[in-house]
C-alpha cells in the first residue's frame, strides 16, 4: 500500500499501548527526550537522544513504541491529517515535479510510490488498524534490526537494560520479494512537460 511506511512511523510516534498521545507527549517532555521514527526506501531508523542521567528512559521509550497501538482513538484524526496534507501537496510545485519525475522514471516500482500523490491518496482509503498491524508484522522484526548505543554509560548496566526491555521481542523470520526495476529504453531522451497555468516559477529536474 503506498505510503504505508510514512503512516505506520507516525502512528507509532504519537501513542502506544500504555502511553496515550498526550501522556506520550510529557513522557518526552518530562524526560529531556528526542525521538524520531523515519521511513526511508528500504529501511526505518529509530533515532533518540537523552540526558545519560535519562538513558534508561530512552531505552524504555523505544521499547514502548514497539508495542504499536495502531486501535488509539486519534487514528481517524490521524487519517483525516494525511489526507489534507497530501491535498496540500498537491499544490506544491516542487511535490508535483517529484511526482511526474518519479513515475516515468521508475513506473510501478516502489521507489515512485512516495512521490505519487494521487496513489497515496487512493491508498489511504485501504489504511485501518488491521492494515497497519499487519504490516507492522512483516516489517518491524528484531532479527532485521541493529541496535547501536552512544554515550557515557556503563556497559554492563546498559546491556541489562536492554534485555529487560527487548528480550521479550520475538524474533520472526520472513521470505521478501525484491521489487526488480525493469528498464524501458524508450523513456530514454524524453523530455515531459507538465502545463500548470497558475504556476508562479518553471521547475526542472533531469536524471
Amino acid at each position: 500500500i503506498a505510503g504505508i511506511s510514512d503512516w505506520m512511523a507516525d502512528l507509532m510516534t504519537t501513542g502506544t499501548k500504555n502511553y496515550t498521545e498526550k501522556e506520550f507527549d510529557r513522557y518526552l517532555e518530562r524526560n529531556a527526550i528526542a525521538f524520531s521514527l523515519q521511513a526511508e526506501d528500504n529501511y526505518f531508523t529509530f533515532n533518540g537522544n537523552a540526558l545519560i542521567s535519562e538513558g534508561e528512559g530512552l531505552i524504555s521509550l523505544m521499547a514502548e513504541v514497539l508495542r504499536r497501538n495502531f486501535e488509539a482513538d486519534y487514528f481517524n484524526r490521524k487519517k483525516s491529517e494525511w489526507e489534507k496534507g497530501l491535498r496540500h501537496a498537491k499544490t506544491r510545485e516542487n511535490n508535483l515535479l517529484n511526482m511526474y519525475f518519479y513515475k516515468n522514471l521508475m513506473g510501478d516500482h516502489p521507489y515512485s510510490f512516495n512521490h505519487d500523490l494521487d496513489l497515496r491518496l487512493a491508498a489511504l482509503e485501504r489504511i485501518s488498524p488491521q492494515s497497519l498491524t499487519e504490516y507492522y508484522n512483516r516489517a518491524i522484526l528484531p532479527n532485521h534490526t541493529i541496535l547501536f548505543v552512544y554515550g557515557d554509560f556503563d556497559t554492563d548496566r546498559m546491556e541489562e537494560l536492554i534485555k529487560r526491555y527487548f528480550g521479550d521481542w520475538e524474533k520472526k523470520e520472513i521470505k521478501v520479494k525484491p521489487a526488480k526495476v525493469k528498464e524501458n529504453k524508450e523513456i530514454y531522451g524524453r523530455v515531459l512537460i507538465v502545463d500548470r497555468p497558475d504556476a508562479t516559477q518553471a521547475k526542472i529536474k533531469m536524471g
